[in-house]
Formats: C-alpha cells, structure tokens, sequence
C-alpha cells in the first residue's frame, strides 16, 4: 500500500514540475502556495522510501538446563570403584523432543512450540549432557562417558515421554523412563521412571522455563541417586 501510495505523490510531483497539467495550472498553483512542491516532495520520498526500511525481527531468546548438583553425603551408596558408566543419547518418544523448540501440550492430541523460545541446542544431546554433569557432581563414579566407542561397564539409556509445558493444568511436568544396562550383553539389570510436576502460577516465558527446569531438578537428583544405589 505504501509503494502505491508513494508513486502516486511522485507521478504528481514529476508532472507538476515537467509541465503535463499546463504551465498555466501550474503557475497558478505554485504562485499562491508555494509551498506545495516542497511538501509533495517530502511525502512522496518518504512515503515511498517505508517499502526501504529494514523489518528488525525479533530473535529467539536461548536457554540451556540447568546444571545439577546432588548431595550424596550420608547417604549409604556402594563402592563403585572404578566402574564406568556410559550415558546414551536421550531417546525422544515423540518428535517435538527431537528439535531445539520448547513443547507445549495444549491436549493429547495437540501439541504446540513456546513462541520466542529456544533451547540453545538440540534438545536431547542438551539433556545428555545435564545427566552426565548430574552424575560427575557425586564423584561416586570414576569416569562416566557420552561416546559409545569408549570402553564402559553399563549403559544408561533414557526415553523422553514428557518435557513440556501444560497451559490447562498450569504445570510443567518432566517424565523421563531411565534403564540400565550391561554394556557387554546389553541385559537390563534396572528400570524406573522419574515424574515430577511443578505448578506455574504465570504464563510468561521466563516463569515456564523456570518451572521447567526446577522440574528437571527434581527428576535428575532422584535418578542420580537411584543410578548410584542400582551399580
């Protein structure tokens, strides 16, 4: 609308000052407002330059999870000695896991993206991550991998059944189905399920990434200290 708008103004202008409505026209008009030029002048050039002007997006705001230390003074925990243990990909149970977009679950049957919101990474290789600095913060494990090709004595694997946020019940719920395995046979020697559901009293982004990650908190101390206990 702009551009048709600034042609308009200037065809006007190129006219006027070229003659086509008549000199008589156009002495007449510039000698009692002669002004009018100067004016038809500026609206045209600006109106015309709008179509110039640089669109600025908004970018994304980014967020990673947060890190996670667990307490393991005074709890009664084998000597593991020096077992390794190796920390798979998480396993995302549904695609929108599987992206660098924050889910929110409006039903069951539909599924939305936090407008404005990134994780900084992909989402699964940022929850590997939050596990194996979780279970490096016990110092109960000598080495704990993320590469299958170096050597390890179980394997944790990890599915991703919820990690979203819930507008109808104003929660943030984190449901991560964890087993542990022998690396050599691949035989499951222990499963659980680790859930944890965090009220959010406001919508914003901030309060929902919060809840979020007070909710990954929760999951990950309570799988750390199982996973010390299982070895």
């Amino acid at each position: 609308m702009a551009r048709n708008t600034g042609s308009s103004f200037a065809l006007l202008v190129e006219r006027l000052s070229r003659g086509r409505l008549g000199s008589q026209v156009r002495s007449m008009l510039f000698s009692r407002f002669p002004f009018l030029l100067g004016i038809l002048s500026l609206m045209a050039v600006g109106l015309s330059g709008c179509i110039l002007c640089p669109v600025v997006e908004e970018q994304p705001s980014t967020h990673v999870l947060p890190t996670v230390s667990v307490a393991t003074k005074g709890a009664k925990l084998k000597n593991l000695g020096r077992q390794q243990i190796l920390v798979a990909s998480p396993i995302p149970l549904s695609g929108v896991f599987d992206t660098d977009r924050v889910a929110i679950k409006i039903k069951d049957t539909e599924i939305r993206f936090l407008s404005g919101v990134r994780w900084a990474d992909h989402f699964p290789s940022l929850l590997q991550r939050s596990i194996i600095r979780a279970l490096e913060s016990t110092g109960q494990i000598y080495a704990i991998r993320s590469h299958t090709r170096l050597s390890s004595d179980f394997r944790l694997i990890t599915e991703i059944y919820n990690f979203e946020y819930r507008p109808n019940q104003k929660t943030c719920l984190v449901n991560l189905s964890v087993k542990i395995a022998k690396k050599n046979t691949g035989e499951v020697i222990r499963s659980q399920q680790f859930i944890s559901e965090i009220p959010v009293e406001e919508s914003s982004n901030s309060s929902i990434i919060h809840g979020i990650g007070k909710a990954l908190r929760e999951v990950l101390t309570d799988m750390t200290r199982w996973v010390l206990k299982s070895l």
